[in-house]
């Protein structure tokens, strides 16, 4: 029972050292593991982790998920979907685990009368990125009833 005592109170006077020498942690983490973790987070936050620094500058294009999730992330009514289409430009081509592109989702098309055959066409392009990078989960919640 002492030695597990011992231990507990070695992990914490380790932990404490750590956290005062301001030693970093997540540079100790393999690239694929770092890649893992952010794979739970919305696109848009995994590409915020560039600002990091050097080793993170490029990390999110192998991200293997794309999570959409955020309404104003994108703009399918515009057309313009600015942040979607760079982020699958600038993404690297790797497998995609996890594809989950959501918005609002509302009970009827009348709801939405300006998604039109352009909405429809940038969908069916993201789905289609999707496809090519072998999804193996795809969410979609389209805010209209099919």
């Amino acid at each position: 029972m002492f030695d597990i005592m011992s231990e507990r109170l070695n992990d914490e006077e380790t932990m404490e050292t750590t956290l005062t020498s301001g030693e970093d942690r997540l540079e100790a983490l393999p690239n694929d593991l770092l890649s893992y973790l952010m794979s739970f987070l919305p696109s848009r936050d995994s590409v915020w982790t560039c600002v990091l620094g050097k080793r993170w500058s490029t990390l999110w294009k192998s991200v293997p998920a794309l999570r959409i999730d955020d309404p104003d992330s994108y703009d399918v009514v515009s057309g313009s979907n600015t942040f979607v289409n760079k982020f699958l430009r600038l993404r690297d081509p790797t497998p995609l685990n996890v594809c989950d592109i959501s918005s609002d989702c509302v009970e009827t098309a009348a709801d939405y009368p300006e998604w039109d055959d352009e909405a429809f066409q940038q969908m069916k392009l993201w789905l289609w990125y999707a496809l090519s990078c072998q999804v193996q989960v795809l969410k979609i919640c389209f805010p209209w009833r099919v």
